[in-house]
């Protein structure tokens, strides 16, 4: 490429550029404007539907609740069951030797086969059950 391509290349761009005119950039600040201005908007009507349907609610509520203008005299209560007239007599279960924190002595597992126990009044309880899981083999 020489010098007379370059000039007749530079001369077709000349001729190209000068035959439009430059489209115009828009603003920068303009579209920050205009779009600040839409976001507030939106916000506004939001806050508006937010706040209508608040009170909106509220009132609902506050028409289906019976209010204080309507007068009613209290029902009275009747008791649920009625007491005992002498309280049963109960036995005191039996002080432990062993400090309230400590750790209490099993009763009958010396076999492991959970053997039944006897409560403080002499009464065989049963047993607890030990189920074994097919995992825990």
């Amino acid at each position: 490429m020489d010098e007379r391509d370059d000039d007749a290349l530079h001369a077709a761009f000349q001729e190209f550029l000068g035959a439009r005119p430059e489209p115009p950039l828009p603003s920068v600040v303009d579209a920050a404007v205009t779009g600040g201005r839409r976001i507030r908007r939106r916000r506004l009507v939001f806050a508006a539907v937010g706040t209508l349907a608040v009170v909106a609610c509220t009132v609902t509520v506050a028409t289906t609740l019976p209010g204080a203008g309507t007068r009613h005299s209290p029902q009275p209560v009747t008791p649920a069951a009625t007491l005992p007239a002498a309280p049963s007599p109960t036995t005191a279960a039996p002080q432990d030797a062993n400090p309230p924190g400590g750790a209490q002595p099993a009763e009958n597992t010396a076999t492991g086969t959970g053997a039944a126990s006897q409560d403080s009044n002499g009464a065989a309880e049963p047993a607890p059950t030990r189920t074994q899981h097919p995992g825990n083999r």
